[in-house]
């Protein structure tokens, strides 16, 4: 059991969890429009990002070794929990189950670009461990784009994608802006967490570059236009209007917690309340007229 716990933390199974959670309750969106929808296509989908971000955190994690011996020395599981070679073979097992999904999403769907997206996004996660994230901002963005591409999938396999079905006052729009900017502003966070070992090992993330005061002023202007952008969207469902204001409400509190924050644990608390507001904007998107 200790042994499957460590593959579970290894992989980010809550994170995965959270995404599959993220696309099948769009998926549900889509019924309200859409009720003859089979849910077979969405699950492949799940099932299709759920390895590829398992294979990209084992990846990460095993770039990252150094890195996480600093930041992370009571929980890094590499060469502590597991073995590399075991982490490696894992590697290899998530991406090559990940690979044949993909190929059977290519029949299924009768278009290689399922095949080439799993190959694209998996050349453009391993560039983001070993180059993309060590430089400024770069990482962080790239992060949030991949948040809202697994939403724009959903969207693709249901009803097809044009962009005229992204605009501000859509479920698809309100999902995609909201993802992209909470999930930039958890990225940040997390890299004011990993301060330490990023620093002694070269990376340019946001805080090495700009410092702890500055990067702190750039959290709290995205959470002002995220706040802000919140205020406009009130409709006549009292459901949607309640849940806005209580995540308004989140992120006026994390305005005053950022000012305060000073360490590793003040850090880790912010970006596990920003994982876990997103579930509630998922909700609230629902409810959108």
């Amino acid at each position: 059991m200790a042994n499957v716990s460590n593959w579970v933390i290894l992989i980010r199974f809550n994170n995965l969890i959270i995404n599959a959670f993220v696309q099948f309750f769009y998926f549900i969106i889509l019924l309200k429009e859409h009720p003859e929808l089979s849910f077979y296509p969405t699950f492949l989908i799940m099932i299709f990002s759920f390895f590829i971000g398992a294979s990209t955190y084992i990846f990460n994690d095993i770039v990252d070794l150094d890195i996480d011996k600093i930041n992370k020395p009571e929980t890094f599981i590499i060469e502590n929990q597991l073995s590399l070679k075991a982490s490696k073979w894992g590697l290899f097992v998530f991406f090559f189950v990940g690979f044949l999904i993909s190929i059977y999403c290519t029949f299924y769907f009768n278009l290689i670009f399922w095949a080439a997206n799993y190959l694209i996004l998996s050349g453009l996660s391993s560039y983001y461990s070993i180059i993309f994230k060590r430089i400024f901002l770069i990482g962080n963005l790239i992060v949030a784009f991949f948040c809202s591409y697994s939403i724009l999938l959903i969207q693709f396999v249901n009803v097809g994608f044009d962009f005229s079905s992204i605009n501000l006052n859509s479920n698809l729009g309100f999902l995609l802006l909201f993802s992209f900017l909470i999930t930039l502003i958890r990225e940040i966070v997390k890299d004011l967490e990993d301060i330490e070992g990023d620093k002694l090992l070269g990376l340019k993330t946001l805080p090495i570059v700009l410092g702890d005061k500055k990067t702190k002023l750039f959290l709290k202007a995205l959470l002002i236009i995220s706040i802000v952008g919140l205020s406009f969207y009130f409709s006549n469902n009292w459901i949607f209007n309640v849940l806005n204001c209580v995540l308004i409400a989140i992120y006026i509190y994390l305005l005053l917690e950022i000012t305060k924050a000073e360490d590793k644990k003040n850090y880790h608390r912010i970006s596990s309340i920003l994982k876990y507001s997103m579930v509630i904007g998922l909700i609230c998107a629902y409810w959108l007229d």
